[in-house]
């Protein structure tokens, strides 16, 4: 089936109902009317691929291999383009080449966590390189630990007074 766009999906349901009704039958129950435009385009744009008969695909509960891979890479590419998710490399190449020719212009843009680490990485060596051009002394400061007041060791700044440390999760005289 070679659509060119989100408006050629919904002509082509017009003019086959029966196709129509049965793509509906495979939406999910709380799936945005956003995000089933765009898998339902993907199902249809790719069912002559996983389903022997394209204009009569088989019923969702019929158990058919074909229509389960196809159904479920639709789900992960909706999950990739909507919610950020990313999957193995062989099942993300395949489903963007399946989904080449699908237009979203809507999709939100989601930070990885490969970036997210690579700014805190950034951050604290930021915060390291900072701290490091401050003159730094080793203090003896007093703080709790289980209700008692302790000597522990702080590092400060030269200048500063020993803060009050919140309370010490060990005993600072059995860590050294």
């Amino acid at each position: 089936m070679g659509m060119a766009s989100g408006e050629d999906v919904s002509e082509f349901l017009r003019q086959n109902r029966e196709t129509a009704a049965w793509v509906e039958s495979v939406r999910g129950e709380c799936e945005s009317d956003k995000v089933w435009q765009h898998r339902r385009e993907f199902i249809l744009r790719n069912m002559g691929d996983f389903c022997e008969d394209e204009q009569r695909p088989p019923p969702p509960e019929s158990g058919d291999k074909g229509l389960d891979r196809l159904l479920a890479y639709s789900m992960v590419w909706v999950n990739h383009v909507f919610t950020g998710c990313r999957y193995p490399p062989p099942v993300m190449d395949r489903v963007l080449k399946m989904a080449e020719n699908i237009k979203v212009t809507d999709a939100p843009v989601h930070t990885t966590r490969d970036e997210l680490v690579s700014k805190v990485k950034k951050r604290g060596i930021e915060a390291i390189k900072v701290f490091l051009k401050k003159k730094v002394v080793v203090k003896i400061c007093k703080r709790k630990y289980c209700g008692q007041d302790v000597e522990d060791l702080a590092l400060l700044d030269e200048e500063s007074r020993c803060p009050n440390l919140p309370p010490a999760v060990k005993n600072p005289r059995e860590v050294i």
